[in-house]
């Protein structure tokens, strides 16, 4: 199978690249994701979204908006144009998986990093609406959080400082020292065949997601989704 990776230049992207090279998968690295140029993407059979920024870190009151809306459109738009120049093709050939890299901040409210928490709400709920499209065709599509991991992202936090990251996510950062693999091993994981029928979740590498199939969601419609609780 053919995969294309963006964001492959990062810590995680480049893992996630090693990762699906292993498993047998010939990998595209997609490292111009700032303006890229979808036209050239080709026929692929699986699609990582990874390629993102955290943009303006501090109170949103202060916050920088043209980097605001920059961070919008690196983490979730181009991700969503990457979805559209594939999926077609995947529809037509009847199967394919994308999974899109989500973050902290998707799930819960996350201070001082208003546009990344806004960026990957949007885009695991558009993962879930795409994969409702399309689950017809045999076409998964899932979201991953990575939690947090030692990287140039997390460097960036550091460099913010305490009072525009504030205490929890610096000290986060600071005793942060897990490397990208797990991650990139869920990601390959949902890329397989093993995962056929998993689709429209958000995985977290801390679930139990080892030999989970399809059928464990059957009586747990809302498993690993966004939804109000009652």
């Amino acid at each position: 199978m053919t995969a294309l990776v963006t964001g492959a230049s990062g810590s995680l992207g480049s893992a996630i690249v090693n990762e699906l090279k292993e498993a047998g998968c010939q990998v595209i690295p997609w490292h111009h994701w700032d303006h890229p140029d979808y036209s050239e993407i080709p026929a692929v059979d699986i699609l990582v979204n990874c390629a993102g920024i955290y943009g303006p870190i501090g109170p949103f009151a202060s916050s920088d908006m043209l980097e605001w809306q920059r961070t919008i459109f690196v983490d979730l738009l181009l991700a969503v144009q990457a979805c559209h120049s594939v999926v077609a093709g995947m529809i037509l050939r009847g199967y394919g998986k994308i999974i899109n890299i989500s973050g902290g901040g998707a799930t819960k409210a996350r201070p001082n990093f208003s546009a990344y928490s806004t960026s990957k709400a949007a885009l695991v709920r558009f993962t879930e609406t795409l994969a409702e499209e399309v689950k017809l065709f045999h076409i998964d599509v899932n979201a991953v959080a990575p939690g947090m991991m030692r990287t140039a992202m997390t460097d960036k936090v550091l460099a913010a400082g305490v009072e525009a990251a504030g205490v929890e996510e610096y000290k986060q950062a600071e005793s942060c020292d897990t490397t990208p693999e797990r991650a990139a091993k869920l990601v390959a994981f949902l890329a397989s065949h093993e995962s056929d029928g998993i689709t429209g979740r958000l995985i977290s590498v801390h679930d139990q997601w080892e030999g989970l199939r399809a059928a464990d969601f059957e009586n747990a419609p809302d498993k690993y989704r966004l939804r109000r609780a009652l």
